[in-house]
């Protein structure tokens, strides 16, 4: 099954590109194609309203000639969609709605129920820091997005407290198998199509009650 991992972290945060190299690596395990593609090296323009033009085709050209356009055929071709946002980062809501809305000409909306494309399974990889942890609204925006296309929102992983774990030595982090989670997580995925409840609340797990005494006493023997 082929799926494409768009990747809207920062290249320089090693611990979310260690989780998100896991996941790539787990699903490519299992001989599935994956395309990783990193918008933070990709210059994306803004939409220009082509699909509001009334004799506009929905047929996979854009008028934007940018990096995204090239992007076009192996979204088309892929039938599973994961987006890793890193949703305590401004940057990730400038540059995230911008590429959803240059999606629309790529496939027709939904008619009566009905649309011409197959469907894709839509997942979210969500990053965050200790104190900004509501999703709400984003998962808001997949739902909408997914029910536009007719896909299946299958759902998001959210990794919490990753300024705790900038702080916890490495051998500590290896313990909490975080890295085998996600390789695990994708290779399921890619084999059977469906996001693994039972991994999904392992990467989801606080790793301590009590986060803020822990960041104190980290940063005291650091």
């Amino acid at each position: 099954m082929e799926a494409i991992l768009l990747d809207f972290t920062e290249l320089l945060n090693k611990r979310l590109q260690t989780f998100i190299h896991s996941f790539s690596k787990g699903y490519q395990s299992t001989g599935s194609q994956l395309h990783l593609i990193k918008f933070q090296q990709l210059n994306i323009m803004d939409c220009l309203g082509c699909t509001e033009d009334v004799f506009f085709v929905p047929n996979g050209e854009c008028k934007c000639i940018d990096d995204l356009s090239e992007i076009y055929p192996k979204l088309k071709n892929s039938q599973t969609w994961v987006f890793a946002l890193d949703i305590s980062k401004n940057e990730t809501f400038q540059k995230f709605p911008k590429v959803l809305n240059r999606l629309e000409p790529m496939f027709p909306t939904v008619l009566n129920g009905l649309t011409s494309s197959p469907q894709k399974k839509i997942l979210s990889l969500l990053f965050s820091k200790t104190n900004d942890g509501n999703i709400s609204s984003l998962l808001d925006v997949f739902n909408e997005f997914s029910t536009l296309y007719n896909y299946n929102f299958l759902g998001c992983v959210h990794r919490t407290n990753y300024d705790i774990l900038e702080l916890i030595p490495e051998r500590i982090i290896n313990s909490f198998g975080f890295e085998d989670d996600y390789f695990n997580l994708a290779s399921e995925l890619a084999a059977k199509g469906s996001l693994n409840k039972f991994l999904q609340e392992r990467l989801q797990r606080p790793i301590i009650q009590e986060e803020f005494l822990l960041r104190d006493i980290l940063n005291l023997i650091k």
